[in-house]
């Protein structure tokens, strides 16, 4: 498959999502925040019941340490800054959109998959903690985000999906396999693309197309380089749980810009699965 089919292949898939017009109202609306009226955002929210359910009920968990009950999206906004809100609706609208068709490879875990996601917003809520770095619940978000790319792939393609798999299954590094399988394109390629295609904000589009090359990116750098070191120490554990022994090593550059150590790095990992069983239970 070359470099111009998989996105051929993508486009014409039965499988892509069509977007509804209220959900396409919502990205437009969440893409300019400067201009965002506040009260029409969360009048289409609600309009599209699945979606305001989830994220309220997200919200009110606990997780974020609000004192009160949060009654709808205007408010959650307040509590919860505007770009951490507007995460967390792509990642719902993103779960509603692909729910059905989640798990169509044969070798790919979407429980696992999902699991990956949630220890990577985890990790970052922990490192952002540590390091006095960024919003942890808003670095929380970007993590939840970050592989749509995958999500897509296994829509869409899950015959490529399987061969990334069973290449990895041989002991080759999962970038290494992705780019075999989709002729030289990755999922943070495919992630990046998607974000373009649906017009999702420019900064979500860096964190998803350079979580894997954080030091190729112009914007954002600490807080992409952070989301690069929790992907890593996230994707070493679940993959360890498939029986996967492929080696993730944190770029050094990126960990000495951070004041990152091996002992931090091994703290986290050590935590990530109470954390993740925690927090998967909110998100269930």
């Amino acid at each position: 498959m070359n470099q111009i089919d998989v996105y051929q292949a993508l486009e014409t898939s039965p499988k892509m999502p069509v977007i509804p017009p209220e959900i396409s109202d919502i990205f437009e609306m969440i893409r300019q925040p400067d201009l965002l009226d506040v009260d029409l955002l969360a009048e289409k929210v609600a309009l599209y019941d699945g979606l305001n359910q989830a994220s309220l009920a997200n919200v009110n968990s606990g997780y974020y340490q609000i004192s009160r009950t949060i009654e709808n999206i205007n408010e959650a906004i307040v509590f919860l800054g505007m770009k951490t809100m507007r995460n967390l609706l792509i990642y719902f609208i993103t779960e509603l959109l692909f729910h059905d068709e989640l798990g169509k490879s044969t070798l790919f875990s979407s429980h696992q998959y999902w699991k990956h996601n949630l220890g990577t917003a985890v990790a970052c809520n922990l490192l952002s903690s540590k390091l006095k770095i960024g919003d942890r619940f808003q670095l929380f978000s970007y993590g939840l985000c970050h592989d749509i790319g995958f999500a897509i792939l296994n829509a869409c393609l899950p015959d490529p999906v399987d061969q990334i798999f069973e290449t990895m299954n041989r002991g080759v590094h999962h970038i290494v396999a992705e780019k075999i399988a989709l002729g030289g394109k990755t999922h943070a390629d495919i992630g990046a693309w998607i974000c373009e295609k649906w017009g999702l904000p420019e900064d979500l589009g860096l964190v998803v197309k350079y979580h894997h090359s954080p030091l190729l990116s112009t914007d954002n750098l600490s807080e992409i380089e952070l989301i690069h070191v929790a992907d890593c120490i996230s994707t070493e554990y679940y993959q360890r749980l498939i029986g996967l022994d492929v080696r993730h090593p944190i770029n050094a550059r990126v960990m000495q810009n951070l004041g990152i150590t091996k002992d931090m790095v091994e703290e986290i990992g050590a935590s990530l699965p109470d954390e993740v069983e925690q927090v998967s239970r909110i998100f269930a």
